[in-house]
């Protein structure tokens, strides 16, 4: 199984949404997984659109308590009881004011009320310049691996430094992922998908799936445009299907 996630952050409306599922090219949902990560005002207007579409849609976030004073969060409950089965979790974006610890609550009380986790981890600049990036990875999995229900984790490694400027380099990428391919199998003994994401586009697809320890990519801007989508969705199926021929 291959992944292609999709991370709208906060753009898209109404309009746009509709034409953007009806305009997504079938595919098969037995070698292709997708999900796409839409503002939570949409989540439960456009869910049965997607699920038309073999499309599953993600919470960008969840905070950690069921309920309670905290104003402006979004609890896992609340994504549960709309039908959203599956979250982002750790974005970059997101975790420069969130801790951790809080990353790490937030995981482990998703996947313990049964949500599908799309844990995002990765290293800055300075980390990356230090050489410091697998220690700096591993401490944001050191908990996780402890957790339950860790059948529904997936793992996204995305690099801060090459977020919305240049995808991190083929060399680096592997080398990175293979040790957090690894690193999860020798903890669980488990074989949890391992994406990447950073300045995923239509061009640079095809060499990142090329490596070994890649189960899918997570793509920001560039899934914006359902064209750009959809010839995704026919890259990765024509990967597959000569896998399968192999």
């Amino acid at each position: 199984m291959k992944y292609l996630l999709a991370n709208f952050k906060m753009n898209a409306n109404q309009q746009m949404l509709n034409q953007y599922f009806y305009q997504i090219d079938q595919f098969d949902a037995d070698k292709l997984t997708i999900k796409l990560a839409i503002g939570d005002l949409y989540l439960d207007r456009f869910n049965d659109q997607a699920k038309q579409k073999q499309v599953e849609l993600m919470a960008q976030d969840v905070f950690s308590e069921r309920s309670g004073a905290y104003t402006g969060q979004i609890s896992y409950s609340q994504i549960l009881d709309i039908g959203i089965n599956s979250t982002l979790i750790g974005h970059s974006e997101l975790r420069f004011y969130q801790p951790q610890a809080l990353v790490d609550h937030k995981t482990k009380t998703a996947l313990a009320n049964n949500l599908n986790v799309v844990l995002c981890i990765g290293e800055d600049d300075f980390v990356y310049e230090e050489k410091k990036s697998i220690s700096f990875i591993i401490d944001q999995l050191v908990n996780v691996v402890n957790y339950k229900n860790l059948k529904n984790l997936i793992v996204a490694y995305e690099p801060i430094f090459a977020i919305g400027k240049e995808a991190a380099s083929l060399e680096h990428i592997n080398k990175v992922t293979q040790v957090i391919k690894t690193y999860l199998y020798n903890c669980t003994n488990l074989n949890i998908p391992v994406l990447y994401g950073g300045s995923v586009n239509v061009s640079n697809l095809e060499d990142i799936l090329s490596i070994k320890c890649i189960d899918g990519v997570l793509v920001g801007n560039a899934s914006l445009d359902v064209n750009n989508l959809n010839q995704m969705i026919k890259i990765m199926t024509n990967l597959k299907d000569k896998d399968d021929q192999q």
